[in-house]
């Protein structure tokens, strides 16, 4: 039995605005390099941060198309979240809430405009193409890939 619970996902955008997602839009999602950074300053005390090498998540695009987010279209009317991670790119860090604990966790991030992450890819996909027979056939799919691409130093 699994130990861990998640009980809030919520997706930060370089906006700075944060949407909280339906856990049963979740499909999947998963961080891989988890490091923690420790900083103490005598202002502030000691701060943590975690990033993370590479994100992966999927997610019902058709429920997550029905959540309006801050940005507004071109004929003025809020943005849906789908058609918003799409279109910018611009996932910063996701916050997790697990067991009562909050984790933010900052992805990889590049690009000379900071609006939009070059590392961030994004694909729309059916269950077919997914092989995922469990999965609702009339329904699309968001891939969300996050990966940090090595330096030409390392």
């Amino acid at each position: 039995m699994n130990q861990y619970q998640t009980q809030k996902v919520h997706l930060v955008f370089e906006t700075c605005e944060a949407i909280e997602l339906p856990m049963d839009d979740i499909k999947t999602f998963n961080f891989k390099g988890i490091k923690t950074d420790i900083r103490y300053q005598s202002d502030y005390g000691i701060e943590t941060t975690q990033t993370c090498d590479s994100f992966y998540m999927l997610l019902d695009y058709d429920q997550i198309n029905k959540i309006e987010t801050m940005q507004i279209t071109k004929d003025g009317k809020p943005m849906m979240l789908g058609e918003r991670i799409i279109t910018y790119n611009d996932i910063v860090d996701i916050n997790l809430t697990i067991n009562g604990e909050s984790y933010d966790i900052y992805l990889p991030y590049s690009g000379e405009e900071f609006e939009s992450n070059e590392w961030m890819k994004t694909k729309i996909l059916s269950a077919k193409e997914l092989f995922r027979p469990d999965f609702d056939s009339s329904h699309k799919y968001l891939e969300i890939k996050v990966e940090k691409e090595p330096s030409k130093n390392e």
